[in-house]
């Protein structure tokens, strides 16, 4: 089974989704993949939901969010799927 990891996007007015494939969870990496794929097309974005993972909390995309003014929603935890 291969493993890999996604950047997911979600426009919640249009409903349009978008995954990338990420190859580093670095903050300064996935701060650049989102500039790249979804700030260049979609630069008036009011507020991004994401979980607490390093990617989000680093201070790269933190840098990113205040200087766009962008605002930072939490999202909950992920639930596991299988049963325990």
């Amino acid at each position: 089974m291969v493993e890999f990891n996604t950047l997911t996007f979600i426009d919640a007015a249009s409903n349009l989704v978008g995954l990338i494939r990420i190859d580093d969870k670095t903050s300064v990496y996935v701060t650049d993949i989102f500039k790249q794929v979804w700030l260049a097309r979609y630069p008036l974005m009011k507020r991004c939901v994401h979980d607490m993972e390093g990617e989000f909390t680093g201070g790269s995309f933190q840098r990113l969010l205040t200087y766009s003014n962008i605002k930072e929603v939490h999202s909950q935890p992920a639930q596991n799927n299988q049963q325990r």
